[in-house]
This record gives structure tokens, C-alpha cells and sequence, in this order.
């Protein structure tokens, strides 16, 4: 299963309804309306532009966003912030369309918290928060448009364009799901796109999720 782009012509259900479905790991695709996002949908040849994961901290009531974003690098931010705004020029509401999926392969909460899986979740945590705060990487955005010029000359490239401590969105959310074993595919370009993990096998469609009423 993958995420049909079919999904982005339903409605979009309001935040504060969706909320609840919404897990631990969730991926967070993103489909934009600003030129540069465009930009990416075309040259990725699918409809989204951006891609985060979702953290729940249920002690204190929040559904969290990490994802990597320009000028501002990693960063974590409250999904209800990211849809709705806050009435700063920071943070204004998204005007796209924000599509929830889940990697089948995401280990569930379990009771026992030594258990294997409960390990893997702490080891992705950790890796996630530690790199709050890198930049957001220009270098890998010009590697990338590079790489699809040299893909419409049907050159292949040799290797995989990984991050190096700085990160776009996609490289960030790769190298965390990593860290659990869940491993996206790159593309034909050997760059990791948000459609690749619209793409991958064990990605399935949760929710489209808009925000909420004024």
C-alpha cells in the first residue's frame, strides 16, 4: 500500500477532530501552494512537498511536529500550531493540505518498558531531539537539483546523497526512522524526497487533516 494522491481531493477533516487518530510516528506529508513547493512537487513527480513525523506527549496533552524547515533548520512545534498558526508572522495557518500516514513497521507502545520495541522508540527519541536545532541544509537542496538535471540526461548516479549534520526535511525524517530499522527508499536520483515515503511499500493513508474553523 502507498498514499494515492487521490486523498488530497477529499475534505480535509478539522485538526481537533483528527487528533485522535493521529499516533506515535505518524508521517506528516505535506502539500503546499508556495512556488518553491510547487517546485518540488513537479521535480519529484508527486503532490507533496514537505515531510515531517508526529511525537505525542500525552502527559502534557500535546501532539508534536518535528520536521526540518528553511532558515529555522529542525525544529519541534505543535501540530495544532503548524496547521492553525498562532497569531504570529512566524507561525501563520498552512494554507495546503496536510496528509497523516503510517509505516506498518512502527513499533506500537507496549506495556513492558524493556521491551524490544519500547528500546527502539527511546532510541529514535533521542536521536529526533538531539538534532533539534541543526540547519536546514542548502548544500543538499543544490545536490539534489542536480541530480535531477544529470536523471534527465538519463545519467544514473553512483551513490546515495545522505546528510551530513545538516538536514532537509526528508533527510531528517530518514535518518530518524532509521534509528527504529524502517528504512524509506531513495528514488531513481538516490536523493530521498517527501513523495518517497508517500511511495513506500508499508505506507499507508491515516487521514487528511486541515485546520481548524476560525
Amino acid at each position: 500500500m502507498t498514499v494515492d494522491p487521490k486523498v488530497l481531493n477529499d475534505p480535509a477533516t478539522p485538526y481537533a477532530q483528527a487528533r485522535g487518530l493521529i499516533q506515535n510516528g505518524d508521517i506528516a506529508l505535506f502539500h503546499g501552494n508556495e512556488p518553491f513547493s510547487k517546485l518540488i512537487e513537479t521535480f519529484t513527480d508527486g503532490p507533496f512537498s514537505h515531510v515531517g513525523f508526529v511525537w505525542r506527549m500525552d502527559d502534557i496533552d500535546r501532539v508534536m511536529l518535528l520536521e526540518s524547515v528553511d532558515q529555522l533548520g529542525v525544529r519541534l512545534i505543535p501540530l495544532s500550531t503548524k496547521l492553525n498558526g498562532n497569531g504570529t508572522e512566524t507561525n501563520k495557518p498552512y494554507t495546503g493540505q496536510l496528509v497523516i500516514a503510517r509505516h506498518r513497521d512502527f513499533p506500537v507502545g507496549i506495556a513492558d518498558a524493556d521491551h524490544v520495541d519500547n528500546q527502539k522508540f527511546r532510541d529514535m527519541t533521542k536521536y529526533a531531539v538531539d538534532r533539534v536545532g541543526s540547519p536546514y541544509s542548502a548544500r543538499d537542496i543544490a545536490g539534489i537539483a542536480a541530480r535531477i538535471m544529470v536523471g534527465f540526461a538519463q545519467v544514473t548516479e553512483a551513490e546515495n546523497l545522505v546528510p551530513d549534520g545538516s538536514y532537509i526535511c526528508s533527510e531528517y525524517a530518514w535518518e530518524c526512522y532509521k534509528q527504529i530499522g524502517i528504512d524509506i527508499p531513495f528514488n531513481a536520483e538516490k536523493f530521498i524526497a517527501p513523495n518517497d515515503f508517500a511511495r513506500a511499500e508499508k505506507v499507508d493513508f491515516v487521514a487528511s487533516v486541515g485546520p481548524d474553523p476560525a
